[in-house]
């Protein structure tokens, strides 16, 4: 089994992927992965993201960051530690993560299959150009930038 920080209960071969770990995909915690995938992959060309993932890495990150929290009065700032890869035979494994903006479907997978990580890429930057996500990405209030005048 390879090593892991998280249960390998759900790592399958699918698709091809060397390593596909999916830590949530909806709410139904009942379905093999490749089934999931699927449902992922068809509510991606139907649904349109929640745009607030853009700031989190833009639905992909690295599988390396630990999030440690710290709560200050109202606000909460967080400090990234990097401990490495995550999975260590799968050094160049990503993280997907995000939810929709119409429908409640959070997920979170880790995989380090290029075909996998290209197909799952091309159809989130798909999903980025649909009006619905174009026109919830201009009507949300971002933190104010640093170059603002």
């Amino acid at each position: 089994m390879p090593s892991s920080a998280h249960d390998s209960t759900s790592t399958r071969d699918v698709l091809g992927a060397s390593r596909l770990h999916v830590n949530l995909n909806g709410t139904d915690f009942t379905l093999p992965d490749n089934d999931s995938l699927f449902i992922l992959l068809s509510l991606l060309q139907e649904h349109p993201l929640d745009p607030m993932f853009e700031d989190y890495g833009n639905f992909m990150v690295p599988c390396r960051a630990s999030c440690k929290g710290e709560f200050d009065g109202d606000t909460c700032e967080y400090t990234y530690l990097d401990l490495g890869p995550v999975y260590e035979d799968a050094p160049n494994a990503v993280r997907f993560h995000g939810n929709f903006l119409d429908v409640w479907h959070p997920f979170s997978l880790d995989t380090d299959d290029p075909q996998l990580i290209a197909v799952l890429l091309d159809t989130i930057r798909k999903n980025q150009l649909r009006s619905d996500y174009l026109d919830a990405r201009s009507g949300r209030k971002r933190p104010p930038s640093s170059t603002s005048q």
